[in-house]
């Protein structure tokens, strides 16, 4: 992987990060029931438990770019 991919990467996964600390202090959720999913994981990049989708019944994507492309973004959804 190169060195740019990996910059890449690390920002994507510390937005995911600040999203899922986000939706924890705004639901009031813990770090068990939402927590940030690592790079390359299939599925939602912030993982709900089942009491976590009762609080917070989204599937959350995060998306870290510069460009917007929601056609290719949904279809990874």
């Amino acid at each position: 992987m190169s060195s740019t991919q990996s910059r890449a990467k690390a920002r994507g996964l510390q937005y995911q990060a600040k999203v899922t600390e986000r939706i924890r202090r705004v639901t009031g959720l813990s770090p068990i029931d939402c927590k940030s999913t690592g790079a390359g994981a299939p599925g939602m990049d912030v993982q709900l438990s089942e009491a976590g989708r009762k609080v917070f019944p989204y599937a959350v994507e995060c998306k870290n770019t510069k460009t917007t492309s929601i056609g290719a973004w949904l279809k990874q959804a």
